[in-house]
């Protein structure tokens, strides 16, 4: 009955009109979504210029966002290439795996120079982070904070031995479940490793693998066609998405109140929301504000980097002769040790002052081990 009444009034309408509805439907959908990166763009366009601490030519450390792997991974690469020649590929096995705790690589997330704005920090569609409620003056004080905390030498060396535990027992984890995926192997050290930095151990105690799935389900949602093409619309993925997003804002307004609360005799902890509530400008904010930023910079650290650490990996993963290299290098051991000891790569870095092996997580070498083949038979794209 109701398809009937349905047919019976689009019989009625007349054609052009109908198609007139439909190009109106489809410029209000456009200019919705442009309007909302345009003010969000220019939003941080108007805060003060940050300063970036410049990497080591040496540590070849890939700057760029989760967009420009997705939109043209092969253009990207392509132009890694041309900027470093042909050591582009040798170069990033002595790629610090865990070069998205750097201090300028993080702070690469608020230069304001229209490669990169918030708006595009989780896969350019989730709308749920417009900074809600966040004024101008926060803005700009968090930023600040951020900035002057991601500097500190204690915060990048406190948590690396917690990061290399975390990275092995990931890696081991998914080599041994059967066919691997580089990318949600990626994505879950990513979410991890953000975890430890951003909101510390404890938190990442009580609620790491819990953020995992919840990660990894907001990827899907964010990937339906529904969210592709009407993003922020009432429909179960966007649903689901918002759903996640507010159990992960719970959790860490939580974890802010535990520390406002926390008495003299506790154990320091070394973490970026630490190093933010010990600011005395940080008194003044409420707990909603911190945590709408802390999750915000959490979901844009982890995109980025499971981004480049995919993509990393899978570059590695195609070229024969760095196959044949590890290959010779693992096979003769035979063992699936701790990845900690990994001396047989130690002639096998340039000695460019990057030497430090508990920093280098060699990815590539657990999935040989676990395939004792060519590394390209460990992953499927």
């Amino acid at each position: 009955m109701t398809c009937t009444i349905i047919l019976d009034i689009v019989t009625k309408i007349n054609i052009p009109i109908l198609w007139l509805m439909i190009f109106a439907l489809t410029i209000y959908l456009v200019s919705t979504k442009k309007l909302f990166k345009h003010q969000l763009t220019e939003e941080l366009r108007s805060l003060p210029s940050l300063p970036v601490v410049q990497p080591s030519k040496n540590d070849m450390l890939l700057f760029g966002t989760a967009i420009a792997f997705r939109k043209d991974p092969i253009g990207f690469l392509n132009k890694q290439r041309e900027i470093y020649g042909d050591a582009f590929t040798l170069n990033l096995v002595n790629t610090k795996m865990h070069f998205f705790i750097s201090p300028a690589y993080q702070l690469a997330f608020f230069r304001l120079d229209d490669k990169f704005s918030l708006d595009q920090a989780f896969y350019d569609r989730c709308p749920p982070f417009k900074i809600q409620g966040m004024t101008d003056k926060y803005s700009k004080l968090f930023l600040k904070l951020t900035a002057t905390a991601l500097n500190q030498p204690k915060m990048l060396h406190a948590y690396h031995p917690l990061m290399t535990d975390v990275v092995s027992a990931t890696i081991m984890e998914f080599t041994q479940s059967g066919t691997l995926d580089v990318f949600e192997l990626t994505s879950s050290i990513a979410v991890k490793i953000a975890i430890v930095w951003i909101l510390g151990k404890q938190f990442y105690k009580a609620h790491a693998d819990d953020m995992v799935q919840l990660i990894l389900q907001i990827e899907k949602d964010i990937a339906s066609p529904l969210n592709s093409f009407f993003p922020g619309w009432p429909h179960p993925p966007c649903i689901r998405m918002q759903k996640a997003i507010e159990t992960m804002f719970k959790w860490v307004s939580h974890e802010i109140k535990l520390r406002r609360m926390v008495n003299a005799n506790a154990p320091v902890q070394c973490d970026l929301l630490q190093l933010l509530l010990n600011c005395h400008e940080c008194n003044v904010l409420l707990e909603a504000d911190i945590s709408r930023f802390m999750l915000t910079l959490f979901l844009a650290a982890h995109t980025n980097t499971a981004a480049n650490m995919g993509w990393t990996i899978y570059e590695l993963a195609k070229h024969t002769h760095l196959q044949q290299r590890v290959r010779a290098e693992v096979v003769p051991t035979q063992t699936t040790e701790s990845l900690d000891s990994d001396s047989t790569f130690t002639d096998f870095y340039p000695s460019s002052g990057t030497r430090n092996l508990e920093s280098h997580m060699p990815i590539t070498t657990a999935c040989i081990k676990r395939n004792r083949t060519f590394v390209y038979e460990a992953f499927y794209f």
